[in-house]
This record gives structure tokens, C-alpha cells and sequence, in this order.
């Protein structure tokens, strides 16, 4: 079972981090949570949504 964690009793992030921690956050994007719909787009773009072309290392092992 998944025990959700009560985020009324952490800290506020900003309150933490400085100013470069926060530039660095947001530079590789993990200074905000996503949306919902964001998590949703992605994971669909990412194993739901057949690739555009097949990987190079592929080529080898299926030409024919």
C-alpha cells in the first residue's frame, strides 16, 4: 500500500533553495510538478505512439 506524504508539513522549496539551486531546477525541469496532462502527453509520446523511423542498430538485424 502507498502511504501519501502530508506536504502541509514540509517546507516551502523556495524557502530552501537559492537562487542558483532554482536556475539549476528549472534548467533540467524539475523546478515545477507537472500537470496531469503533461505526464499523460508524455508517457503517450513515449511508449504509446509508434516511433517514426526504426532505430539505426535494427537495420542489421531485420534487412532482409
Amino acid at each position: 500500500m502507498v502511504e501519501r506524504v502530508n506536504t502541509q508539513n514540509l517546507p516551502d522549496l523556495s524557502d530552501i533553495l537559492t537562487g542558483d539551486s532554482r536556475q539549476l531546477l528549472a534548467s533540467i525541469g524539475l523546478n515545477a510538478i507537472p500537470s496531469r496532462e503533461h505526464t499523460y502527453r508524455e508517457i503517450e509520446q513515449r511508449l504509446l505512439l509508434p516511433e517514426e523511423r526504426l532505430p539505426d542498430h535494427w537495420l542489421s538485424k531485420y534487412q532482409l
